[in-house]
C-alpha cells in the first residue's frame, strides 16, 4: 500500500506536507515531519507564532487534508519549529481525529497498536 501524503494548510494554502509517520490511535493523533512549501517561509515572515517555548515556535489552528482531497477534521493541527545551531527541525501533530476517520486514514497506525495490545496481554511465563 502506497503512504498517504498529508497537506498542512493555513488559509487555503499549502504550507508543506507530511506523512504523519508516527501515531497514537487511542487519542486520535498523528505526527511526522513536516516537509516545508515556499509558502511555509511566507507564512512564518507574516503569521506569528501562537507560542514559543525553550527555542521551539509553535502555530495551531491549521488545517489537514490528504493531498488534493478534503480537509480531515480535528481538534487542532499544530506545527512546531525548532531551531538549533546545526539544523532546523519542524514536525506537525494532528490532535483529535475522529475514530472511524482515523482507522481509516491510519491503517498502519493502528495494525502497530493493536499489535502492541496483543503482545501486553499475552500471559508471562513462571
Amino acid at each position: 500500500m502506497a503512504q498517504k501524503t498529508f497537506e498542512i494548510i493555513h488559509d487555503g494554502i499549502v504550507l508543506g506536507h507530511s506523512a504523519m509517520e508516527h501515531g497514537d490511535p487511542p487519542m486520535g493523533c498523528a505526527e511526522g515531519a513536516f516537509i516545508a512549501e515556499d509558502a511555509f517561509f511566507t507564512f512564518v515572515k507574516n503569521v506569528p507564532p501562537t507560542g514559543t517555548e525553550e527555542g521551539i515556535c509553535r502555530w495551531t489552528g491549521l488545517n489537514l487534508r490528504v493531498s488534493g482531497d478534503q480537509a480531515i477534521p480535528c481538534l487542532d493541527l499544530v506545527l512546531y519549529e525548532a531551531v538549533g545551531p546545526d539544523c532546523v527541525l519542524r514536525w506537525v501533530d494532528a490532535l483529535g481525529i475522529p475514530n472511524d476517520l482515523y482507522q481509516s486514514l491510519f491503517e498502519h497506525h493502528v495494525a502497530i497498536y493493536e499489535n502492541c495490545v496483543r503482545r501486553s496481554q499475552k500471559p508471562i511465563l513462571p
